[in-house]
């Protein structure tokens, strides 16, 4: 299977094709931020969000394909605070930020990003223009999602 093949499963949005599997662990483990936690050589706390997912999904046609979701992005690593301007569309909600992996026979084959809303359901992370509006400082910033991401949530 190609990357191109997977994408297209994952844009047609036929959720009727996926098996959904929850619940902690889901076997897909941030073992760097585990062992740091566990070591004492990092600061932080034994929650599972922020070393595993919460969720994952196998393709029932295809079984070799699965992703899993719901660890949060870690690190300086992180571009996707929730603190940034476009999440003050939605006052007083919290806001937090997590990665869907998809994996083909095991392997990554790519990340995406999304945001749960409070109890409103979950978005695809937008994308800012913000380096445009540095360029040229009267450009506002603005936020995007392209198709392909709004399929996947």
């Amino acid at each position: 299977m190609k990357l191109q093949d997977i994408n297209r499963i994952l844009e047609s949005g036929d959720s009727s094709r996926w098996e959904y599997i929850q619940g902690y662990p889901a076997y897909h483990v941030n073992l760097d931020m585990l062992v740091d936690v566990q070591i004492g050589g990092g600061e932080g706390s034994l929650e599972p969000e922020k070393f595993g997912h919460h969720s994952c999904a196998v393709y029932t046609e295809d079984v070799s394909l699965t992703m899993a979701w719901g660890m949060e992005p870690v690190g300086d690593k992180n571009p996707h605070d929730p603190d940034s301007g476009w999440s003050g569309i939605f006052p007083g909600e919290t806001i937090r930020s997590f990665q869907v992996d998809i994996f083909f026979n095991g392997a990554l084959v790519s990340r995406r990003f999304g945001a749960s809303i409070g109890s409103r359901g979950y978005v695809p992370y937008p994308k800012s223009n913000a380096m445009g509006s540095l360029l040229d400082p009267s450009a506002p910033i603005t936020w995007s999602v392209s198709p392909r991401e709004v399929a996947l949530f």
